[in-house]
């Protein structure tokens, strides 16, 4: 049925306005994000961790609706008839989505979104806002400063409401920013929700996926910690006091996310970028895996490199190749 589905949003998608794009990209996203709670059952009709029926979002699809986004949120069709607003539930949905499914669209729909999320963060609940911060981490973007001031504003206008889960994706977002995108300007979030954080945030109100963000959230702290030169405190220190304070009060929380993420299945994607680069050592007689997953860490891995046993006796010597690090546990 998903498949039938599919090829007839195929043959609308030429057609399809911005928020129907927006919903079918979502859907996309949360079929193939969806974990059975019945599994090995009769009853199990989704996909779950060790389940093989995990449903991958034909390649087509998504290529045709990514294109239609190229088209309806282009300059020129974004201005007429009338201005397209996606508002805040819509932002939410499609920045999830994109980051879940790893694919981005162009330089000018992604600068349609973000700029329009500026203006639409005000209206977000926790939820979509913690969404939100994730996704932006997810796709290792650098967020405006305006873009920051908004995110961080709601947050405290929404703290109140803010689940355990919302806290740690909001961290995690966090934590990318800084590890990924270079971005050290995200102190003011984490101060919002230190306390918040201190209160709810513990192993036995997360899911497996959630202390697997929590422990890419510590692993920053720490790099943070050890870099020397350039770093602004507002995140640094204060995400590392918190880090502190949450093990401190949680003694086991650490290992918990560690074997969380090191268990959780990770949806590593390579860009055109190391695609390229794989091909090129692949040409140079390199046996190339792309797209790996550490069994020891969880983290992603852009490439590995196996030496050839001609060249170096031990044929299985793995060298990981630094590019565009995908380490993102799923959401």
């Amino acid at each position: 049925q998903i498949g039938a589905l599919e090829e007839r949003a195929l043959a609308l998608a030429p057609q399809m306005g911005a928020q129907e794009v927006v919903y079918t990209l979502w859907a996309l996203a949360t079929l193939c994000n969806t974990h059975c709670t019945t599994p090995n059952t009769a009853h199990c009709t989704t996909a779950c961790k060790t389940h093989p029926a995990t449903h991958t979002p034909a390649e087509p699809l998504l290529c045709a609706l990514l294109a239609r986004m190229e088209r309806v949120l282009s300059p020129e069709s974004a201005a007429e008839p009338a201005p397209i607003i996606l508002g805040a539930s819509n932002i939410a949905k499609i920045l999830w989505a994109l980051s879940t499914l790893g694919r981005l669209p162009g330089e000018e729909p992604m600068k349609f979104l973000l700029t329009d999320a500026e203006s639409s963060v005000r209206d977000m609940s926790a939820a979509e806002l913690g969404n939100t911060v994730w996704a932006i981490g997810g796709i290792a973007h650098q967020p405006s400063p305006a873009l920051l001031s908004a995110l961080t504003q709601r947050a405290r206008d929404v703290l109140a409401h803010m689940t355990a889960a919302d806290i740690v994706k909001i961290l995690w977002g966090v934590a990318v920013m800084v590890c990924v995108g270079g971005d050290r300007k995200g102190g003011g979030l984490v101060t919002v929700v230190f306390e918040k954080a201190l209160a709810l945030v513990c192993a036995n109100n997360l899911e497996k996926d959630e202390l697997a963000l929590l422990h890419q959230f510590f692993l920053s702290c720490q790099v943070g910690e050890g870099s020397e030169g350039g770093v602004d405190d507002s995140v640094t220190v204060t995400a590392g006091q918190l880090a502190r304070k949450l093990k401190q009060k949680h003694t086991w929380l650490q290992s918990a996310s560690k074997a969380a993420a090191a268990a959780s299945p990770l949806a590593v994607h390579a860009s055109e970028h190391l695609l390229d680069v794989s091909k090129a050592l692949q040409g140079m007689g390199l046996a190339v895996e792309e797209a790996a997953q550490c069994s020891v860490s969880g983290y992603g891995i852009d490439l590995v490199v196996r030496t050839v046993a001609a060249v170096v006796p031990d044929s299985d010597k793995k060298e990981g190749v630094e590019g565009d690090l995908d380490a993102r546990p799923p959401q």
